[in-house]
């Protein structure tokens, strides 16, 4: 699996409007389409908002548009979403984009990283390696490599529903951040539980993930 890192100032420009200002993280689930003819992706995304903010007043950039929001609650989205890519970049999704190659979740953004991740035999992850360092907007990223299995599942399909749940929401209000935005106990009061259950729920899917990925 190969893993990339990229920093804040690759998205200095995407930080600068007001959408990307107004929102905590955007997570893509799924990407359904890519047609690198007519220049757009649709894709499935879960959209944090920040506090007080609707999703429906937000002026997205010219490039995307939401087709459909499949569900909200409490700030978060689930949309589908159809996003135009400039021409310059189809020449990099094409090398990036390979048979052999599979991207998958997680694709992520907040305000500060992205994140991109995809699996693959050792021969063409170090093609997309190589591709990488030719293309400017990598060339500073944080990359980590290492071997595994073609997963027979996600991430998703390890943890019951109730810790994935949990670790979605300390991801979103910060408890992982550095440093914390908010406590085990103020967590804890949010999804409704005492703090030795979540601390529970955090450490056996911790201890999944870290088995699962390494």
């Amino acid at each position: 699996m190969l893993k990339i890192n990229l920093e804040l100032p690759i998205l200095s420009k995407l930080t600068d409007s007001l959408f990307f200002k107004s929102i905590k993280s955007i997570d893509l689930l799924e990407c359904l389409k890519i047609d690198t003819q007519n220049n757009f992706k649709l894709i499935i995304v879960k959209i944090v908002v920040k506090d007080g903010t609707d999703l429906k007043q937000l002026k997205l950039p010219k490039s995307a548009v939401i087709l459909d929001i499949l569900n909200s609650d409490n700030g978060t989205y689930t949309c589908l979403m159809k996003v135009h890519f400039n021409k310059v970049f189809i020449p990099i999704l094409k090398k990036f984009f390979k048979d052999n190659v599979i991207w998958k979740s997680p694709t992520y953004m907040n305000e500060n990283t992205v994140a991109l991740t995809c699996i693959g035999d050792e021969k063409s992850l170090n093609e997309i390696i190589k591709d990488m360092n030719d293309v400017d907007t990598f060339k500073n990223a944080k990359l980590s490599y290492f071997h595994s299995c073609i997963e027979q599942k996600g991430i998703q399909q390890i943890l019951t529903s109730r810790q994935l749940e949990v670790m979605r929401c300390a991801k979103d209000w910060g408890y992982y951040d550095s440093p914390r935005k908010i406590t085990s106990k103020e967590l804890a009061k949010k999804l409704s539980c005492s703090k030795s259950t979540l601390l529970e729920h955090l450490k056996n899917a911790e201890n999944k993930i870290v088995n699962y990925t390494i």
